[in-house]
């Protein structure tokens, strides 16, 4: 009996501890830090912060902060002054970006029920950056495959995806300040896809052949004689795509090496080879 009251107690006192420290908002800050406690008040060009377990008051510019998630579950995000969204392609307006302060959108479990996002892929180019160009056509790529193998579900067009993005102020350098539970709610969608694109140059490799024509049969002194030289470099290509839904759980996860690699730098095999194994796939 004793043991069991204290098991009650033990689980009633965890219940507590974690209630409590669900209280409190946290700050993200631009540079990644995140801050634990209570925001005391939001001016116009200050915030007032309180640790979680302190008393003394704090004061943050603005400027410093990217996004707030307070206690009660509703996010705020605040965007640095002068920030330039990503270029648009000629001809199409870029999106204007949410004002500092803008509540971000959200969604019901209900408006979000069997429909998917898909995010810009990372890709990368000898662990560097290939730049948002083809973030973007990767992620119009995987769109286009799902569209054609997945029709139980609504794909969202990217056009959509990275217009709401943007106008949150949600850059893709800021993606990883979120869960995928909240981009979720933002993008109102009930699966999220993302992934990366991992490239690698490797040797470089020539091949030569020699080849003799000669004009007479009886006599080997006479004829040509020509030399080939073909040269190709092979690129390594990892993939890894994750799905997530918008309860956070990673419902999927897969990371694959293109076959003997390619000359070429295609990557589309290698994506079609994972998502064929998703749960979202169908024939």
């Amino acid at each position: 009996m004793k043991r069991m009251s204290f098991l009650l107690t033990f689980i009633w006192m965890a219940f507590v501890a974690f209630a409590q420290d669900n209280k409190f908002d946290v700050v993200t800050k631009i540079n990644g830090d995140e801050l634990t406690g209570t925001v005391q008040e939001i001016s116009q060009d200050v915030i007032k912060f309180v640790y979680k377990n302190e008393k003394l008051v704090y004061t943050f510019k603005k400027s410093e902060i990217f996004k707030i998630k307070y206690a009660s579950g509703r996010s705020e995000v605040f965007t640095t002054p002068g920030q330039s969204a990503p270029a648009q392609p000629a001809g199409q307006q870029a999106p204007v970006a949410a004002p500092a302060g803008t509540p971000l959108p959200t969604s019901t479990p209900e408006e979000r029920h069997s429909k998917v996002g898909v995010l810009p892929f990372t890709y990368l180019k000898d662990s560097r950056s290939s730049g948002e160009d083809m973030e973007y056509k990767v992620q119009r790529d995987v769109y286009n495959y799902l569209v054609g193998h997945a029709p139980m579900y609504k794909i969202v067009d990217p056009r959509t995806i990275n217009a709401t993005l943007l106008k949150a102020g949600i850059t893709n350098d800021k993606l990883r300040a979120f869960t995928m539970q909240e981009l979720c709610e933002i993008l109102g969608v009930e699966f999220v896809v993302s992934g990366t694109v991992d490239q690698k140059t490797g040797t470089a490799t020539t091949y030569s052949s020699d080849t003799y024509n000669q004009k007479n049969k009886d006599d080997k002194s006479s004829g040509s004689a020509s030399s080939t030289t073909t040269s190709s470099q092979k690129i390594e290509t990892n993939v890894t795509v994750a799905i997530f839904n918008d309860k956070n759980d990673n419902v999927y996860n897969k990371t694959h090496q293109q076959f003997l690699g390619s000359t070429d730098g295609s990557y589309l095999s290698t994506i079609e080879y994972i998502m064929k194994r998703s749960p979202l796939y169908q024939k």
